[in-house]
């Protein structure tokens, strides 16, 4: 199958002949959806090969079901005809492209939430999209559209998920797939629940590093580096802290701090790894906000914001909503 929905296909038919064998003559049409109803002659777009009385109709057809029309005459002007049904399946969909980068900030829930329904409470959690671990959503493939899922590795599959919540049960970097769901119907393909027949599926894997800088989480959990204080003045190292808010619509603020004076650099990139925004100076050493407007960014979706000094960078996340 190429990315065109064609395959090639190799029909094998006998012929019985009383007449002239070796001078026998073919004419071949197509009925394309199976219908009923003749399409063309294909006779001088597809190959007949092999011997009396075995041969085969050699041809490109496309996805579907279909049928050909076969027109045997032998020397004598004896004709026989007749209908070799086919069908060309598509089979295979191509495995995502899993982006590797992708950091989670937990953030609080309040009181009493349990936001992945497993029974327990929920200090902090982040919805984690499958849009987020594509490189690129965009796939050559014969049955459009693709549609993809998320889960943890070691839970099946479904492709009605699209999304999943890490919390505080998570480790620091959680193992997950990502898979492609083509539109096909393959009479072949096991499905996850052990059925036969349905969609074309094919996974890749990736794991999601999750933060808890706001000390959300108890001991024990996905290690924490603190939120935005004012009062922490005690460091010998840049701190970048998480935008607020985080999503964002119209604008959102990345703050951090320095120890000293001297050039900083906040770089905005999108998930391809582009810059799109620099802000660059000279600081005083402490505090400081940069306002990032949604219309100075290419569109909604992931983008990740680094802060660069001479000796350090640090990298987060920032999720523009539309």
């Amino acid at each position: 199958m190429d990315n065109d929905c064609e395959a090639e296909l190799t029909y094998p038919f006998t012929v019985e002949e009383h007449c002239t064998a070796d001078s026998l003559s073919f004419t071949v049409f197509l009925d394309a959806g199976a219908d009923g109803l003749l399409d063309g002659d294909i006779t001088e777009d597809v190959e007949i090969i092999g011997s009396y009385p075995l041969f085969a109709i050699k041809g490109t057809f496309p996805v579907g079901t279909h049928a050909l029309q076969l027109q045997v005459t032998d020397g004598c002007g004896n004709s026989s005809i007749d209908s070799l049904p086919f069908q060309i399946v598509d089979c295979f969909v191509e495995s995502p492209s899993c982006f590797d980068g992708l950091i989670v900030e937990l953030m609080p829930l309040p009181p009493g939430t349990d936001i992945d329904g497993d029974g327990d409470d929920d200090t902090a959690a982040m919805l984690v999209y499958v849009d987020y671990l594509l490189e690129t959503s965009v796939m050559d493939d014969c049955s459009q559209p693709i549609r993809y899922s998320i889960n943890r590795i070691g839970e099946g599959p479904n492709i009605l998920q699209d999304s999943i919540y890490v919390t505080c049960d998570d480790p620091d970097q959680l193992p997950v797939e990502v898979y492609a769901w083509d539109n096909a119907y393959n009479p072949y393909a096991v499905q996850p629940d052990g059925s036969i027949g349905g969609r074309n599926y094919s996974p890749c894997e990736t794991a999601v590093t999750l933060q808890n800088k706001a000390n959300s989480c108890g001991p024990g959990e996905p290690l924490g580096r603190g939120t935005f204080d004012p009062g922490m003045i005690n460091r010998e190292t840049p701190v970048l802290y998480q935008n607020q808010p985080n999503p964002f619509l119209k604008g959102t603020t990345i703050r951090f701090w320095l120890p000293e004076a001297g050039r900083a650099d906040i770089v905005v990139t999108d998930i391809t790894g582009k810059a799109v925004k620099l802000y660059s100076g000279l600081y005083d050493a402490g505090h400081h906000e940069i306002e990032v407007k949604a219309e100075e960014l290419r569109g909604y979706g992931m983008y990740f914001y680094s802060l660069r000094t001479a000796d350090y960078i640090d990298t987060r996340q920032m999720i523009y909503l539309e």
